[in-house]
């Protein structure tokens, strides 16, 4: 692959500046073992390091980057500046003892994550590999109908998460409203999760093939279906996991696109996912405050003695709409609206700011699971098999619920789900071996590796390879029932295998076409 952006190396100087002064606080904040903590740094810095050799992996480089928030982050604010926990924690009391026992079941699992990725390197590092960003030729099909194919594909991007809005194919926390037949509500979600992502970017690749020009339009394009994602899923990770891939693809590649991307063009797509990030999750804040603060914001305006009457939130699905009042003293006054309107404002308002600066630190999975797990009694081989075959029909049942004494399950079971997300690294610590949580952790992080190359040789697609690893290293790091992350996988592979039919139909059409010899 070709080189990163001029200047890498003072960026990375920087960074190591940097690391060092967080570092010394840390090591004095830090309750437990000294050498447990240095070991635990290394472990996070080696993994964060192989992110760069040659040759990449985009799986890897997402799988590391969010253990690294999850894990190292979150442990080293603890240490500095010790704000506690938003998601829950279970038994976890505290002592040093369960620290540098969390400490060491992720170092493990770092270490473990980090063993395919070496051998990677070095397997490969002497392979002549072709340019990921020369790709595969459009197809003929396409090419011919490329204009009708990019309003096609927007028009069901936007219908379909419209529809999701108001259905709940698949939004965070909301059951569904909708039960299609024949389990259509599987690649209903699919699509809105993640499939739609992953057709844009084989568009975007087969668009550059055909005009140099087009990438910022598709660029656009896939920051378009990023924020419908985004909104109508209620994700705010989901503009980043859509659209966030295309900006490294693009400063990977900047050497060879700079005289088809100038400066000004890119500058230009920067700010609108600036914005698109900004406004997405801004919209998302405000929806999951009409929906999931629902029983709050009554309760608040009943108090205030302001009327509780609300806007309809997107869980309010096909309420038939209440009698219109009559004219009389019982009609609200404007005065009357205009206070309920300033409550829910304002209430809004606050949860906004009291949320949005922990999302930085918070929302990302890991540490937390792990000091679940940790105090939990009884951890080996019957817990560890239970953990993984947990079914995610039992909701707020399920084993690591139990545990961790999630304090924000729904009220409502029949409309909303809440969850704490375990992680990776804590099911594989209900094993009470570290050498499984390393075992673990090479496993599947070597099953992804194994499916982004047979994405490659599908597709030699690097739009994709970038959006489908952010996406799969995303599920495996808020992994907490493996049977679902078994089915991410299975419609992935099966992605894949689609996408290797339409990729390679001129071919199978040629030999259809060809006169029987003889």
């Amino acid at each position: 692959m070709t080189a990163w952006l001029p200047g890498f190396h003072v960026v990375n100087v920087s960074g190591f500046v940097l690391l060092s002064v967080i570092l010394v606080p840390a090591f004095a904040g830090y309750l437990g073992s000294p050498f447990v903590f240095a070991f635990f740094n290394l472990c996070f810095l080696l993994l964060m390091w192989l992110i760069f050799p040659k040759p990449r992996a985009y799986m890897y480089m997402f799988l590391a980057l969010f253990l690294f928030l999850g894990f190292w982050l979150k442990v080293v604010v603890q240490a500095i500046w010790f704000p506690g926990f938003v998601e829950a924690t279970g038994g976890f009391s505290g002592k040093p003892t369960e620290w540098d026992a969390a400490l060491l079941a992720a170092s493990c699992g770092a270490l473990g994550a980090a063993l395919p990725r070496l051998a990677h390197i070095f397997l490969m590092r002497r392979t002549v590999h072709e340019s990921r960003n020369a790709g595969s030729a459009a197809p003929l099909w396409f090419a011919r109908s490329r204009r009708v194919i990019w309003m096609a594909t927007i028009a069901s991007v936007l219908v379909l998460n419209a529809a999701n809005l108001h259905f709940a194919f698949f939004q965070i926390g909301v059951n569904p409203t909708l039960v299609l037949p024949y389990h259509l509500n599987v690649p209903a979600a699919w699509l809105i999760n993640i499939g739609f992502a992953l057709w844009i970017a084989v568009l975007a690749q087969w668009d550059f093939h055909l005009n140099r020009e087009s990438l910022p339009s598709s660029v656009a394009v896939a920051m378009v279906e990023a924020l419908a994602s985004t909104v109508s899923a209620l994700s705010r990770l989901s503009f980043l996991l859509h659209a966030g891939p295309y900006f490294i693809v693009l400063a990977e590649h900047w050497r060879t696109l700079k005289g088809r991307l100038s400066g000004r063009r890119m500058a230009v797509l920067a700010s609108f996912f600036v914005a698109g990030l900004a406004i997405s999750v801004l919209t998302v804040f405000w929806l999951r405050v009409l929906d999931f603060h629902a029983v709050e914001l009554d309760r608040l305006l009943r108090r205030s003695g302001v009327e509780t009457a609300r806007p309809p939130s997107v869980a309010e699905k096909d309420v038939p709409p209440a009698a219109p009042p009559q004219a009389g003293p019982s009609t609200p006054s404007v005065a009357a609206n205009d206070a309920r309107l300033n409550t829910v404002l304002t209430y809004q308002r606050d949860v906004l700011l009291r949320q949005l600066p922990a999302l930085f630190v918070h929302r990302w999975v890991g540490l937390e699971g792990v000091l679940v797990v940790g105090a939990v009694s009884g951890r080996g081989r019957d817990l560890f098999i239970a953990a993984l075959t947990n079914d995610p029909k039992l909701g707020a049942d399920s084993l690591f619920q139990q545990h961790a004494k999630t304090n924000f399950l729904a009220s409502d079971a029949k409309t909303f789900t809440f969850l704490s997300n375990s992680g990776i690294i804590a099911l594989l610590f209900y094993s009470d071996s570290f050498l499984i949580v390393m075992a673990g952790m090479a496993m599947i992080t070597a099953i992804l590796m194994a499916t982004e190359r047979l994405m490659e040789l599908a597709s030699r697609n690097t739009f994709l390879l970038a959006v489908a690893g952010a996406a799969s290293a995303n599920v495996v790091c808020q992994m907490t029932f493996p049977y679902l992350v078994g089915v991410f996988l299975a419609q992935l592979w099966v992605a894949i295998a689609f996408l290797a039919l339409v990729q390679h139909t001129d071919v199978a059409l040629s030999k259809l076409k060809e006169p029987p010899s003889g």
